[in-house]
């Protein structure tokens, strides 16, 4: 499990920012759908804020590609189960 855990955790840009990422680390947080929920959470943190830095996603895409991927996953293992039963 921490196989799959830590690494998702690392590159989830809760530690590391993707602004000073090398470019093909870059690329691995993009791909990581932990980053999509950071970067919401963080930006619900400066909501009413004047201060609001401009490297933020907008919100409703960050939504957006969370939901796509639950679900995706949630079809996937629905799939897998069926697949082991028959």
């Amino acid at each position: 499990m921490n196989l799959v855990l830590v690494p998702l955790w690392l590159l989830s840009g809760a530690l590391f920012p993707i602004k000073g990422a090398a470019a093909w680390i870059g690329t691995l947080i993009l791909c990581n759908p932990l980053y999509y929920g950071m970067s919401a959470f963080r930006q619900a943190l400066y909501l009413g804020s004047p201060h609001t830095p401009n490297e933020f996603l907008p919100l409703s895409l960050n939504f957006l590609i969370i939901s796509v991927f639950s679900v995706v996953m949630i079809l996937l293992s629905a799939v897998s189960v069926k697949t082991r039963r028959s």
